[in-house]
């Protein structure tokens, strides 16, 4: 299993945030939500800290060239489809 320097203090920093948690007076639903709500809060924290902002635009223009590719052949195979049934044009507002 591969393990990353990043990964190991990801889950270290997400352990202390769960040994931080005061647990102990847990007598309501309200105290409960606020627990919930730290651990939330602290989860999505962490998670930003670590996380990387991905920055491929070369495979984001084959994505998109890929996309426009296969709606325009889509689209050229369906009026194909109803020019060849003698349908008549409003067929394509389907």
């Amino acid at each position: 299993m591969y393990n990353s320097q990043e990964e190991e203090n990801f889950i270290a920093d997400l352990i202390r945030a769960i040994k931080r948690l005061n647990i102990e007076n847990i007598l309501s639903k309200e105290v409960l939500k606020q627990i919930i709500q730290t651990f939330a809060n602290n989860t999505d924290r962490i998670g930003h800290k670590y996380s990387k902002i991905s920055k491929q635009i070369e495979d984001w223009k084959l994505f998109k060239s890929i996309v426009k590719k296969t709606k325009c052949n889509f689209f050229n195979q369906k009026i194909q489809e109803i020019a060849n049934k003698n349908c008549s044009p409003w067929e394509l507002m389907k």
